[in-house]
């Protein structure tokens, strides 16, 4: 039986759902600097945190890892908890700008 990379498909798994969330988050920085009417300000707070979120996910990429679990047939993460600071990145991106 052909035994599937785990690592890979983990890791594209999560690319994929990264960069979906990282484009929708460049949408809202774009929307932002539209409303406050292009403010220097604004948009370079907007962009640092922006790139922080982007930061945050490329460095879960890189600490990812996963093995194949036999019993359950499927690919298992190993340490998610590590995926934390990512994902509040991406919540404070996300109700951020709505404030």
């Amino acid at each position: 039986m052909l035994r599937p990379s785990s690592q890979a498909w983990d890791l594209s798994a999560y690319v994929l759902a990264y960069f979906a969330l990282g484009s929708a988050s460049l949408l809202m920085l774009l929307r932002i600097a539209a409303i406050w009417k292009r403010n220097t300000l604004i948009i370079t707070a907007s962009f640092v945190v922006w790139l922080t979120g982007v930061g945050l996910n490329i460095w879960y990429l890189v600490i990812i890892r996963a093995q194949y679990d036999p019993l359950a047939g499927e690919c298992i993460p190993i340490d998610s908890a590590k995926s934390r600071p990512s994902i509040i990145g991406v919540f404070i991106w996300e109700t951020l700008p709505p404030l």
